[in-house]
């Protein structure tokens, strides 16, 4: 209504805004996640720095087959912009062998999901006596014998403070622990990271 012009070649003529193979921030998030839940599920391969690089090698080659990614490679500034996201990628899937070479934690499950849906593996969190159902996607779950541990990747900054908590702004991971411990009878989170 503010632009009839607009509105023609949008709503009419159906133009689209041209592709401009510009890295968002999201497209990025989107890599690093699928980067991350592809080596996790590997770490049993790794034994040390080079068979981890090695791992991520075929793992990036993999994920930037796919069309969503693949026309970042082609243009030389997307592609600068890519190649220093994925180093930061490396370096993160290194630490995350390092952390889990000696650890009682094993990756369970990578981008699990929660809801009340057949294919959903966790129970939807119900609120407000059953009025609301929330649902989502975990990005990762480790557990032990005992408890379990909800990973979150996270590209950008955040700000965990027992404020952000206290005023319900920050409830991501408490939710994601809550629906785990809903399908994991008698276990606890252990740590939410």
């Amino acid at each position: 209504f503010k632009c009839p012009y607009r509105a023609f070649l949008s709503k009419t003529i159906r133009l689209n805004q041209r592709e401009e193979g510009e890295v968002s921030s999201l497209s990025v998030g989107n890599l690093m996640h699928e980067i991350l839940r592809k080596f996790v599920k590997r770490l049993n391969e790794i034994t040390d720095r080079n068979s981890s690089d090695e791992v991520f090698s075929q793992v990036v080659n993999e994920v930037l087959s796919r069309k969503e990614f693949a026309k970042y490679l082609i243009d030389p500034v997307t592609n600068a912009d890519l190649s220093r996201a994925i180093w930061e990628c490396k370096e993160y899937c290194y630490k995350v062998y390092l952390s889990m070479q000696n650890s009682k934690y094993k990756v369970k499950e990578t981008e699990v999901t929660f809801g009340s849906g057949e294919t959903d593996k966790y129970p939807a969190i119900l609120l407000n006596g059953g009025k609301v159902s929330l649902k989502g996607k975990i990005d990762r779950v480790d557990e032990s014998q005992d408890d379990f541990r909800i990973i979150d990747y996270k590209t950008g900054k955040i700000d965990a403070s027992e404020e952000k908590l206290y005023y319900g702004e920050e409830l991501q991971l408490y939710l994601y622990a809550a629906a785990v411990e809903g399908g994991e009878k008698g276990k606890k989170a252990a740590g939410l990271y």
